[in-house]
């Protein structure tokens, strides 16, 4: 099987190298889409990042928006991208994600579960699903509303006036999960046949990438192809601690979790961990690359 890694980066480059490192493995194929708005140069990243065995190809770059639509834009185009060459499975991560198993291991989990989609399905968040994109939320297209108060107030009167008004934009009762998954290349071919639907089903919405993939699952015959939907964790095989989250971000890992993540990595079927930032604590970064890196060897079993 040949799996291919979609990956969207920003800033966090030191932690990006580590991930390409241990992806640098047969039959993978890495998408790698950099922020429009970070300086980068792909020449000089490419003469620096050394892959052997994998390949990697840069997807055209999108200027992204926090919570936008035009972060479903660039995962739906990027996976687009990707539908031109061979692959059986499609994992999307970011630059702050790291695996929790080797490649070997993560190459022989999809073999025997092969046709399944991995996809987080959180019950629990449903109705802030609803409340994200039943009703508009146009001020996110401005620059500054991540960081500024005022205007958060204002969407959210805006959203609280709708609901006194009744809007519903769809008939669809919206689901909610994680924005990162793992999928075969057939639920991917149909996504992407539905992007131009989605794209205009999801403007002026509020943190659409966490509602997008789940909804338009549920409502497709895929859905009885989820393995473990609606279970915490394992529905996308992501390590992703919400309970010490930080604001509107999950948990960032520090060296005094490395127990934690070796227990995961060694007694789960999870595949990933996030997130992981090189100016917060890049020593667990390192350390867990190091500990997977230990384990891995130079080909497929």
């Amino acid at each position: 099987m040949v799996h291919a890694y979609l990956i969207t980066a920003y800033s966090n480059f030191k932690v990006l190298a580590l991930l390409l490192k241990l992806l640098d493995f047969d039959n993978n194929i890495i998408f790698l889409h950099v922020d429009k708005k970070v300086p980068f140069d792909k020449t000089a990243f490419q003469e620096e990042t050394t892959l052997t065995k994998a390949v990697l190809h840069f997807v055209p770059r999108y200027d992204l928006t926090w919570a936008d639509v035009s972060e479903i834009h660039c995962v739906l185009d990027s996976m687009a991208y990707a539908l031109h060459y061979s692959w059986d499975y499609l994992h999307y991560i970011t630059e702050g994600d790291l695996p929790l198993k080797t490649q070997q291991e993560i190459h022989a989990y999809f073999k025997e579960n092969k046709g399944w989609e991995f996809i987080d399905f959180a019950p629990e968040n449903y109705k802030l699903a609803n409340y994200k994109c039943q009703l508009f939320h146009p001020f996110l297209k401005l620059k500054s509303y991540r960081k500024n108060k005022f205007l958060k107030l204002l969407n959210h009167g805006f959203a609280h006036f709708q609901q006194l008004l009744g809007v519903r934009r769809s008939s669809l009762d919206f689901k909610h999960g994680s924005g990162y998954f793992s999928i075969t290349r057939s639920f991917a071919e149909y996504a992407v046949s539905k992007k131009e639907l989605l794209y205009k089903q999801y403007h002026d919405t509020l943190c659409c990438l966490e509602v997008y993939l789940q909804t338009l699952c549920y409502y497709s015959p895929y859905r009885k192809k989820v393995k473990y939907f609606e279970q915490a964790y394992l529905g996308n095989l992501r390590y992703i601690d919400w309970s010490r989250r930080d604001g509107s971000s999950p948990y960032t890992f520090q060296i005094t979790d490395y127990d934690d993540l070796i227990s995961k990595a060694e007694t789960t079927e999870l595949c990933f961990a996030r997130k992981f930032n090189q100016n917060s604590d890049f020593e667990i970064a390192k350390k867990l690359s190091d500990y997977i890196l230990s384990k891995q060897t130079s080909k497929i079993e």
